[in-house]
């Protein structure tokens, strides 16, 4: 990427990404009710939740997949209404999503390169490729190697690789850790603290295992049937136990 951050995430005042009254859903029942939620600039959200309660639409309202019955998104303070998914992009929104989606046919050097597709500055293109491979040797090994035949945890970062390829404002991750071996869930989520505080980068991270999440983000938000319940910091939202029993099962 270009410069690095000044500042930690915990002394950021801007906000990257902001939702007001937010309502989307699948045909006439929504999935989401009038959500609101702000990112501050260089910050970890986590939002957690149980299945259904909206984490994923959530995700794919946010970067144009599933367009809003009402409410407004801004990146920036700009609104994204009427945005398309591919100028979206552009302009800093990355989605990750479930089930570690890599093109697999193509080599993971080529994957990579397909995230920095919107890019013209090629040498550092090439620089950000190198720390990939820092950060995750497994992919360096396998660099010339058809996506088809990674695992599921090199799959998953390949496809972490790749986002960050694109420089983006704002990353949206959806449960990376999903089946994955501790390992590698950990080098995963020391990928995204590093990323956020290297580069500044902004990232709202949907998980289920959520003392996972927690761990490395700033503020929780727990979303049930489509509604934020609770906006608190990571570490005191895992401490309140009444809360924890009553919407995350543990």
């Amino acid at each position: 990427m270009t410069e690095p951050a000044t500042g930690q995430a915990a002394t950021a005042t801007r906000t990257a990404l902001s939702l007001e009254g937010v309502v989307a859903g699948y045909g006439h029942d929504p999935a989401l009710h009038g959500v609101d939620l702000d990112l501050p600039e260089g910050s970890i959200v986590a939002v957690v939740g149980a299945n259904g309660a909206g984490k994923s639409t959530l995700l794919r309202t946010i970067s144009g997949l599933l367009p809003p019955s009402s409410g407004d998104i801004r990146l920036g303070g700009e609104s994204l209404a009427g945005v398309p998914v591919e100028e979206r992009i552009r302009r800093g929104i990355v989605h990750v999503p479930e089930r570690r989606q890599v093109i697999a046919e193509l080599t993971v050097e080529e994957n990579l390169r397909l995230g920095a597709l919107w890019r013209r500055d090629k040498a550092e293109r090439a620089s950000d490729i190198a720390e990939v491979y820092e950060f995750f040797p497994a992919l360096a090994a396998r660099r010339t190697k058809p996506g088809s035949t990674l695992s599921g945890g090199e799959r998953q970062m390949l496809a972490i690789g790749r986002a960050y390829m694109a420089h983006p404002k704002v990353m949206l991750l959806d449960e990376p850790s999903l089946g994955l071996a501790p390992k590698v869930v950990a080098d995963i989520m020391a990928m995204l603290a590093w990323l956020r505080t290297e580069y500044g980068l902004t990232i709202l991270l949907v998980e289920q295992n959520v003392r996972t999440a927690l761990s490395i983000a700033d503020t929780g938000v727990v979303l049930n049937l489509g509604r934020v319940v609770a906006t608190r910091p990571a570490a005191e939202l895992e401490a309140d136990e009444q809360l924890r029993h009553l919407y995350l099962g543990f």
